[in-house]
């Protein structure tokens, strides 16, 4: 064979020709591929990993709206209590007289007036007698400050009660709130639903008169 008529230098030049063929072919064939895929796949790394960063922005977003979103609705809620959309006066009868009973407190009467219009919203005048002594009608006007809703205290009127001192007779003049959004105030008028006549009743709810009760009892 004229392989076997070759020199020694030409075999082995030869033999590594072909070994070096070998090596191209495997290179081509199996490991070019290898090195494209293995792009391939960082490429879609990165991207997973785009991805994923954006989805978890887009999580901590929609937790943070949901928190927003609870805390939008804990607020409309407190601001329903504290400024409700109509005079809810029976409610805030019951109210005034639990508190009456806790803090020791005889309540003689509660007389609201017609609501007085705002803009967007409208005031409930009340004026409150309970008799007592001096840390129970403080207690009464302090769980008075505290209920859910409003009060605002405008003034106080003391004199001795019909047990003379220390028990006193106390007068309190107040206003509850009502929420009228869009609603403005205007002259002369007072707010939908009410009687317009001072001192009488408002949507519906008559003022009470429970009876003086004299001196005040322990506190509940």
């Amino acid at each position: 064979m004229k392989l076997l008529k070759l020199t020694a230098k030409q075999q082995i030049i030869a033999v590594a020709a072909v070994f070096a063929l070998l090596a191209v072919i495997l290179i081509v064939t199996l490991v070019i591929p290898q090195i494209i895929r293995l792009g391939a796949l960082g490429v879609e790394e990165q991207s997973a990993a785009t991805e994923l960063n954006t989805a978890k922005a887009t999580y901590a977003n929609l937790q943070e709206l949901r928190r927003a979103s609870r805390k939008q609705e804990s607020d409309l809620l407190r601001a329903d209590r504290e400024a409700p959309a109509d005079a809810e006066l029976p409610a805030m009868l019951i109210q005034i007289q639990d508190i009456s009973a806790k803090a020791g407190t005889g309540l003689i009467s509660i007389k609201p007036s017609a609501l007085v219009q705002k803009n967007d919203y409208a005031e409930v005048p009340f004026e409150i007698q309970i008799d007592g002594y001096f840390f129970s009608v403080l207690d009464f006007v302090y769980r008075l400050e505290k209920l859910p809703r409003i009060i605002n205290v405008r003034g106080i009127e003391i004199k001795e009660g019909k047990q003379t001192l220390p028990n006193i007779d106390v007068t309190i003049k107040a206003a509850a709130f009502v929420s009228t959004p869009g609603i403005k105030a205007t002259a002369g008028t007072t707010a939908p639903g009410t009687t317009g006549a001072a001192g009488g009743s408002t949507s519906g709810a008559p003022a009470t008169n429970s009876g003086t009760t004299g001196a005040t009892g322990a506190a509940q």
